[in-house]
């Protein structure tokens, strides 16, 4: 009798978001990236896309300028990808 082995399953993307909550800007860094992501998604807590935030090398800040206070989520742009809560303090 053969035993196979079950292939590995990657670990998902991350989003880590330092501080959190902020006032002013974050900074977000991918965790177990796959290396096609390009940009992060926010959105607020009805849905809505409120800002497109490109990343260098996994990373980028978000300014949160311009965002009421309040609950946000970001995601990797085009995929499927757990989210990761934001809260704008002020």
């Amino acid at each position: 009798e053969e035993w196979l082995e079950p292939a590995p399953v990657p670990a998902p993307v991350r989003i880590e978001a330092n501080p959190n909550p902020f006032g002013t800007q974050t900074s977000l860094r991918l965790a177990n990236p796959r290396g096609s992501e390009t940009a992060l998604e926010v959105y607020d807590a009805a849905g809505n896309l409120v800002r497109t935030v490109q990343l260098e090398r996994g990373r980028a800040t978000l300014d949160g300028r311009g965002l009421s206070e309040g609950i946000y989520f970001a995601q990797v742009e085009g995929r499927e990808s757990p989210v990761t809560k934001l809260v704008v303090c002020r």
